[in-house]
């Protein structure tokens, strides 16, 4: 990613970063098992690389997270992609996702813009109880 940021400021372009969280994991863990959540990963992964730019990154942040990189697009974009994502899964009968989007800033550190989407997702993300 910090390649493809580098490679963005040099041609000033814009980079969107996407923190994607899996909604529900811990319970399918708990339910049906980590088999069932592995596969909920896999089809998470699979869903949000078909509805990105083959050029796009995506990675495994660690447990049930994604990050994903778009270069030249706008949130609006990335916001519509993840819409996509969601329809599909939610068509495949499988767990949704929350992401938190953000634009990174012209002197912003990808760890910055990181702890910036996380954030958005964490306000985003719906809590249970009051």
């Amino acid at each position: 990613m910090a390649r493809d940021l580098g490679a963005a400021r040099r041609t000033g372009q814009s980079m969107v970063l996407g923190f994607l969280d899996v909604d529900g994991l811990k319970q399918v863990n708990d339910r049906h098992g980590h088999a069932a959540g592995d596969n909920t990963l896999q089809a998470v992964s699979v869903t949000l690389r078909s509805m990105l730019r083959e050029y796009d990154l995506t990675v495994r942040y660690g447990g049930d997270e994604f990050l994903f990189s778009v270069v030249g697009a706008t949130e609006q974009d990335a916001r519509m992609r993840i819409e996509a994502v969601n329809a599909a899964l939610s068509a495949a009968g499988q767990n949704s996702v929350t992401c938190g989007l953000v634009t990174i800033g012209v002197d912003e550190t990808l760890a910055a813009a990181i702890d910036r989407a996380d954030h958005l997702l964490y306000e985003g993300r719906p809590h249970d109880g009051p």
